[in-house]
């Protein structure tokens, strides 16, 4: 009785590890056809993920785009600063040089009038 009861038993165990082992395998070829349906998916966290670095990205696009408007700006008004000052001195020595000749002459003026002899060079 007891060599049967244990005959039992075996074939009882043998039929559940079939059925566990037919089980496992479906199991296995689920998980299989969910992969390959979720392939190219990407999961809810890596999604937040992205979207917050490309927003992080945005900003700093943003910002430096900010920056390079504020630097223009300021690089404009500079050149317009440089231009006026080089006008103004570029009319200084115009000035200086007018105020130049008008010296030279009146120094030959003054030269000729001191000069006794109306032939000397700056009288002519």
């Amino acid at each position: 009785i007891a060599e049967t009861k244990i005959e039992e038993i075996k074939a009882l165990a043998s039929r559940k590890e079939e059925e566990l082992k037919s089980q496992l395998e479906e199991t296995k070829n689920e998980l299989t056809r969910h992969q390959k349906n979720t392939a190219g998916y990407i999961t809810a966290k890596e999604k937040d993920d992205l979207e917050r670095e490309l927003n992080t990205k945005e900003d700093i696009i943003q910002n430096l785009k900010g920056k390079n408007e504020r630097s223009t700006e300021e690089l404009k008004s500079t050149i317009h600063k440089l231009h006026d000052e080089l006008k103004e001195r570029s009319q200084q020595i115009k000035e200086n040089e007018e105020l130049i000749f008008k010296l030279n002459k009146q120094k030959d003026e003054d030269e000729c009038r001191k000069s006794k002899d109306q032939n000397h060079k700056n009288c002519l």
